[in-house]
């Protein structure tokens, strides 16, 4: 007995268990579930931006620690704007200063910056004033408005940074120092700043108030996942729903599809939270994935059973029928979906591993339910079909699309060669971008705000460079002030760059103050005890809470240089990071020297990690899934040939994605070793057909390819709708990644369908030419099955 044939025997053998402990194996499954959805009650989102980034990553390690020595980077920015003239009038004025006091108030704040409370010094004979630059906007002139309004265009600390020159926007940020333990934290701070902004609103209606930062960034993430959450999948089983009702023309075999399916995508993420992982925004996408993928499994076993059913078959031996004929290429498509998913294990960002993990035991959930829960359960229900049964049901359209490969088969070889080919040649031009803000739609608040902020305000995106002096105290040194001063000016003459917060300017304010406000001192002063007593006098007239602890360290040993930037695209702000990094290794001492930091170089990197992790992850997908296809199919020719038709559909999507000009970010770093995995089930299911047709069934070439078009076509017609249609619904998403994910891979998928359903059949075609001796004709073969049908 051929092995073949020993694992038809065990598959049968194995159904007629299944049937005969039904109630066993249904009884079973559903304390399994249990198990699984119980995990439900660990369910957690994960809002905080560093889940993209590895604990040991060094970068954000050593962001961590700077942030820990100066003020935390988490604030809100209030941006406001005047409804109508200039920021600098009465009403507009006390709207910031309201703004300004009330932020005080919110959860978690340790300082608020705004124009109102900026601490401008002056000399006034042998003094140095500190104050206010507009302590109360109610008793204020005229002439006192246009005064601050040209000290505040004049002060690097505020000129584009809460204060831009022509635009009608202010703004006031608040810092925080939020706890470690950070759940729903950030959610608090976000609706107390939303009801201090509609407070402020009701009462100066001459402004209108925006809000942007780290924190509500975070909380848009875990807005948006919620979101996902609540829309996507109900989107999904409702598309699925009307996909088996259509299909199968059966109501309980569509409940059997949704059971299994929900099922497994339930148990995948229940089991996760169970183990202790938490949910974030990119792992959204994998209990949709599973919904998707998962039906696959289901529609060939059914539409296989409901084929032999309507040929006369009762609804066991067409359950056993169905079991043995699809085992093999379910088990194959799954194994080589879940290779798939988890070299994402490979790509050196976290939610993407997870999602890929997640999503794989998801899928060998969907084997395991489909090969045991579901026999199970179609042997409990009663099976009903429309329309006559027992007689021979044709498919006039899959059997002209069979007709007319055979007939153009060279042509339609060499022009799915040919497209590839010129596709392909546009992948080099798809630009790598990751700008955090554009992980959202448009249309949500976050980036609409943070937008209208780089716009008319100042930017989001920085760059942070910890500069050491040589000692305790030695920021007050003249050679560091000086090449201090130089590295801000340097860096505020780069394109791009719209501020630079630095000690320096204070040092240089603080001088051409304590010389009787001489514009020609503003320059670092050249004694270090002059510099310390200048410092020392400055600190003791700050008011609580505005103190210098954004520039300066405790010991006076360090100060952090902030860089903002326009809205640079992720490589460019990198570049900018390491032009600035090389000019310190070439002008200052090497204890000066410093690497950039920020979220945006941390994702600026991820960038770079997703080129190096797609390098690896891809080539372990392929080597896995042929080696896998290379056993089962029995056969290195075949197993090789079948190769052909799942990269080509990568070519297309990649090129037409170059072609398109649109940004690769994060997300996509695991397309190529997923899509891998998912391309290859349909060329599994055909190319498993035809070899059975050829083996078992003795056909000839054209006959064969004839007998996988009738068995397959079918079920890769609606397979192909639901996996496009799943990854489609992707684009309703609150997330630009997911959207981007949704659309490539559902253009890979449409692909990898016109591959498998006209390219693989021509090259089987053009390749596998010799016939054997005395095969059977299709017609021959179905007489045969229709006497065998007769006698069952």
């Amino acid at each position: 007995m051929s092995p073949a044939t020993r694992m038809d025997a065990a598959m049968v053998a194995y159904t007629k268990w299944i049937i005969r402990w039904r109630w066993l194996v249904l009884a079973l499954t559903l304390v399994g579930a249990a198990v699984g959805l119980y995990g439900f009650r660990y369910f957690t989102l994960n809002d905080d931006y560093r889940v993209f980034f590895r604990e040991e990553d060094p970068r954000l390690q050593a962001l961590e620690a700077v942030q820990d020595t100066y003020t935390n980077d988490d604030n809100i920015l209030f941006v406001v704007t005047a409804q109508k003239g200039e920021v600098f009038e009465q009403r507009v004025l006390e709207a910031v200063g309201f703004l300004t006091e009330q932020s005080w108030e919110l959860p978690f704040a340790i300082r608020v910056d705004s124009l109102t409370n900026y601490q401008y010094s002056w000399a006034e004979d042998d003094d140095i004033n500190i104050d206010a630059l507009i302590p109360d906007p109610s008793t204020m002139t005229e002439s006192d408005f246009a005064k601050a309004k040209q000290i505040a265009l004049a002060e690097p600390m505020l000129v584009n940074r809460l204060v831009k020159p022509g635009s009608a926007v202010t703004g006031v940020n608040v810092a925080m120092q939020l706890p470690e333990d950070r759940k729903g934290v950030e959610g608090q701070c976000v609706r107390a700043a939303k009801e201090l902004i509609a407070k402020t609103e009701a009462q100066f209606p001459e402004v209108k108030i925006g809000m942007t930062g780290l924190i509500p960034l975070n909380n848009s993430f875990l807005e948006a996942t919620k979101q996902d959450l609540r829309t996507l999948i109900p989107v999904m089983l409702f598309i699925i729903i009307l996909s088996m009702a259509y299909l199968l023309q059966s109501f309980s075999l569509m409940i059997v599809t949704v059971a299994v399916i929900s099922l497994s995508a339930a148990c995948a993420v229940g089991m996760t939270c169970f183990l202790g992982y938490e949910i974030s925004g990119p792992m959204v996408p994998a209990p949709l994935m599973i919904l998707t993928l998962a039906v696959a499994d289901s529609i060939h076993i059914l539409v296989t059973l409901v084929f032999h059913m309507r040929h006369g078959h009762s609804k066991e031996a067409a359950l056993v029928e169905s079991m043995r004929l699809n085992i093999q290429p379910v088990f194959l498509t799954s194994l080589t979906t879940c290779f798939g998913f988890l070299s994402m294990n490979l790509i050196a960002i976290p939610p993407i591993a997870m999602m890929g993990n997640m999503t794989a035991f998801g899928i060998t959930l969907a084997f395991m339910l489909s090969v045991a829960f579901l026999p199970a359960f179609v042997a409990v229900l009663p099976v009903r079909l429309r329309g006559k049964v027992g007689v021979s049901v044709r498919q006039p359209f899959i059997e002209h699309l069979a007709g007319w490969v055979i007939r153009y088969r060279r042509s339609l070889l060499w022009g799915f060669v040919i497209v590839s080919i010129l596709t392909g040649v546009f992948i080099p031009r798809i630009p790598i971008n990751n700008q955090f803000i554009e992980y959202f739609n448009k249309d949500i608040p976050i980036r609409r705000d943070t937008e209208y902020a780089m716009e008319h305000l100042t930017g989001i995106y920085t760059l942070t460079y910890n500069l050491e002096a040589a000692d305790s105290g030695g920021v007050s040194e003249p050679e560091y002030l000086e090449r201090l001063d130089a590295f801000s000016q340097w860096m505020l003459q780069q394109k791009g760059v719209v501020h630079v917060s630095s000690f320096s300017d204070v040092m240089k304010r603080l001088n051409k103050n304590m010389h009787g406000d001489d514009p020609a001192m503003f320059t670092t002063p050249d004694s270090r005890e002059l510099a310390a007593q200048y410092l020392l006098l400055y600190e003791m007239s700050l008011p609580q809470g505005l103190d210098l602890n954004t520039q300066v360290n405790i010991d006076k040993s360090a100060t952090r240089v902030v860089v903002t930037t326009e809205n640079l695209r992720s490589e460019q702000l990198l570049e900018l990071g390491l032009k600035g990094e090389a000019w310190l290794a070439e002008n200052t001492p090497e204890y000066m020297h410093s690497q950039p930091l920020g979220p945006g170089v941390l994702f600026a990197y991820i960038a770079r990690t997703m080129i190096h992790s797609m390098l690896v992850s891809t080539p372990m997908a392929l080597i896995l899934v042929s080696i896998s296809l290379l056993i089962a199919l029995r056969s290195i020719k075949f197993g090789l040939l079948s190769l052909i038709p799942n990269l080509m559909p990568l070519a297309m999507g990649f090129g037409i994605w170059g072609v398109m000009q649109r940004d690769m970010n994060f997300s996509m770093s695991s397309i190529t070793a997923m899509g891998i995995g998912i391309v290859v089930d349909e060329t599994v299911h055909f190319l498993s057909k035809y070899l059975r047709a050829r083996r078992e069934k003795g056909l000839g070439v054209e006959d064969a390819v004839r007998y996988a078009y009738s068995s397959v076509g079918k079920a890769m017609w609606v397979t192909t709708f639901v996996l496009v249609a799943g990854f489609s619904v992707m684009n309703l998403s609150s997330f630009q990644y997911s959207q981007n994910l949704g659309l490539l891979t559902g253009m890979v998928i449409v692909f990898a369908f016109a591959c498998d359903l006209i390219f693989l059949p021509a090259l089987l075609l053009y390749t596998d030419v010799k016939d054997r001796a005395g095969s059977k004709t299709l017609e021959e073969m179905l007489d045969e099955d229709e006497a065998m049908f007769q006698d069952a």
